[in-house]
């Protein structure tokens, strides 16, 4: 990770400060984000400060770039890269781009805290010669552990994802300038007792004698005052205006700097498939593809030419004539431009369903993935129609933007950007986007469309359904939002997927955060896959699609039912009902049975309910396999 050098910063970073992977820079140090590094807190800058480096590895998956194309915001995306992989000489400057956040340290010696450029604080090379530095007080410069460190409370809004330093100053004296303090850097900052807790916290100004509580900056009577509109990681310091849904300005809110609700990326996936139409040429069609970082600005056959000259990882490329590679370009390029007659998002998992659901597909080229269909579990065969398990498969994940406070209010498919109040990455509308690949394994289930219907005219006017249905809409009221009400499909299949990934971290050895989730219940679909999610060797080992076999899965679905009738949790868990209030979209479901990490998620634990599934101590009659085995 590479320091952006400013005038404020000029004697920063030179070397690297700390490393991610490159999943990270997705999932959850991406753009926007709060990274703690060992001496510093850094935000990972927009996209407009990256360097244009060839260290980027380009991801192929058209696909993907077409739906992302078809978005508003994103019509430019030429091309989705990984996060630059820097070369292992130490001296390197290759990496993303940070900058300083919070601004303000605190010193733990005489408790001063200033912003880093007030000159109050000095940045130095660690006594072990590492590249990370510290940052150390000038008054207390003969104290060897006189560090500073970031102050832990920061401010943003949640209606537009702004955020910026705590207005220290205006906070300790109640919105009256105090010009000595701000001139003599006089603020002080005293933590009592080892709780940590804002009541235990006190600022103070020693210019005047004014001290207060940090505990009155989170009571939203007292309020800290109104955004101004920052984005650091744009480096929009001017600040824009900021209007809530009504039309006034913008109220801040305190938040903790090493808070989850700093940073909620918005992303959207991709498996990759064979192709249902392929191309008269499919070879070149994929080799264009897997050229497409390069060859996408080329328009005439002379500039393919002086290219295939000095590329020597575009060898497969030059058994082609000229004028046919210029015509493979301009059909991959119309390939990617939305026709402007279907919702791209919506089709991108019903692609993948006709692959997974089509026995004919098993192994074809130049695709990685590689499946075998198998036969259900005969203890469920009314209620699973068939087992995929995908011995290869790759997953493309791109990250188009983040919300702060608040996560996305529901999955990508059913809300527009304008909805999300999504924080954009580049200042204007970028032509990259980071993304990472995952290559593992997995297993998909296709349940018994027939049956599913019935269970679904069983439930649909339940009691227990109506109130997933109050809630969904209290919540999207509370939030302004107009987003479509889940089908009991949707629960039901959610719900099982949840509670297959832990019996199944059980029994194949991966970690509950090592396997990622993809739900297909739109109308005519109704199927889950789980698949390996991490992007490491974790995810090739076998041991997950192992698990496939019809004699194997039964069992584990036979244990995962028997577990989920009770729950340690009882009766409170099995009393739960879905409510709109404070996002608590869920039935029956707790941390003890049905919740799973935030990366596995697709819905970040919402619309969940035991009681889908099998009888709880509060409800009967509507679990999936009742009504066929009662």
């Amino acid at each position: 990770m590479a320091k952006k050098t400013t005038r404020a910063n000029k004697r920063e970073f030179n070397k690297e400060a700390g490393s991610i992977r490159l999943s990270q820079a997705v999932f959850t140090y991406g753009v926007g984000s709060i990274v703690d590094l060992p001496a510093v807190s850094v935000m990972v800058s927009g996209l407009d400060e990256w360097d244009d480096s060839s260290e980027r590895r380009y991801l192929p998956e058209t696909r993907l770039l077409r739906a992302i194309r078809s978005t508003e915001g994103f019509g430019a995306v030429e091309k989705l890269e990984t996060a630059p992989i820097p070369e292992k000489d130490h001296n390197s400057k290759i990496g993303v781009p940070v900058t300083f956040f919070p601004r303000w340290l605190h010193c733990s010696i005489c408790h001063r805290i200033a912003p880093i450029e007030s000159g109050e604080f000095e940045i130095q090379r660690l006594s072990r010669g590492w590249a990370h530095k510290s940052v150390k007080c000038n008054r207390s410069k003969g104290n060897q552990s006189s560090l500073a460190r970031p102050v832990r409370f920061i401010a943003g809004c949640k209606e537009h994802g702004h955020m910026e330093d705590f207005p220290w100053n205006s906070f300790v004296h109640e919105g009256n300038a105090c010009e000595e303090s701000t001139k003599r850097q006089t603020l002080r900052f005293y933590e009592f007792g080892a709780s940590g807790e804002a009541k235990d916290v006190n600022v103070r100004c020693e210019a005047c004698g004014q001290a207060r509580q940090m505990s009155f900056a989170f009571d939203e009577r007292v309020g800290i005052g109104q955004c101004s509109g920052k984005h650091p990681h744009l480096s929009l310091d001017a600040g824009e205006e900021c209007l809530d849904e009504k039309g006034r300005p913008s109220k801040l809110q305190t938040m903790l700097e090493s808070a989850t609700n700093t940073w909620f990326p918005v992303s959207l996936s991709a498996l990759t498939i064979p192709r249902e139409k392929a191309e008269e040429n499919e070879a070149l069609y994929a080799l264009v593809e897997r050229h497409w970082n390069k060859l996408a600005k080329f328009t005439s056959t002379e500039r393919i030419g002086f290219y295939l000259e000095d590329a020597p990882d575009a060898k497969d490329l030059k058994s082609y004539k000229l004028d046919v590679i210029l015509a493979g370009i301009d059909a991959y390029r119309a390939s990617l431009e939305p026709d402007g007659e279907e919702d791209l998002v919506e089709t991108l998992k019903a692609e993948e369903w006709n692959v997974l659901t089509d026995k004919r597909i098993e192994n074809p080229p130049n695709t990685p993935y590689r499946a075998e269909h198998v036969d259900a579990p005969n203890e469920f065969k009314s209620l699973i129609t068939s087992v995929t398990r995908l011995k290869q498969l790759r997953e493309v994940r791109a990250l188009l933007g983040f919300t702060r406070i608040l996560p996305p209010g529901d999955s990508f498919e059913n809300l527009s950007i304008e909805e999300m109040n999504l924080v954009p990455i580049s200042k204007e509308e970028p032509f990259w986007l980071p993304a990472s690949e995952a290559l593992g394994e997995g297993i998909f289930i296709r349940f018994d469309e027939e049956a599913v219907s019935n269970w679904e005219t069983v439930v649909k006017e339940s009691s227990r359904f109506e109130a997933f249905r109050g809630a969904h809409e209290e919540f999207a009221r509370a939030r302004n939002i107009d987003t479509k009400m889940p089908a009991p499909r949707y629960i039901l299949l959610h719900s099982f997927s949840h509670a297959l990934i832990r019996q199944i971290s059980l029994d194949c050895g991966y970690a509950t955060a090592s396997i990622r989730e993809r739900l297909y219940a739109e109308d005519g679909m109704a199927g889950v896959l789980l698949y390996t999610s991490a992007s490491d060797s974790e995810g090739t080992l076998g041991g997950l699609v192992s698990l496939g076999r019809p004699e194997v899965l039964g069992q584990i679905i036979s244990r995962m039912l028997e577990e989920l009738s009770t729950c340690s949790s009882d009766p409170l868990c099995s009393e739960h009902k879905p409510t709109g209030e404070n996002e608590v979209l869920h039935g029956a479901a707790c941390h003890t049975c049905l919740f799973v990490s935030e990366t596995s998620c697709e819905r970040g634990n919402r619309y969940l309910d035991r009681s889908a599934l099998v009888a709880t101590l509060a409800e009967h009659g509507v679990g999936f396999p009742e009504p066929y085995f009662s």
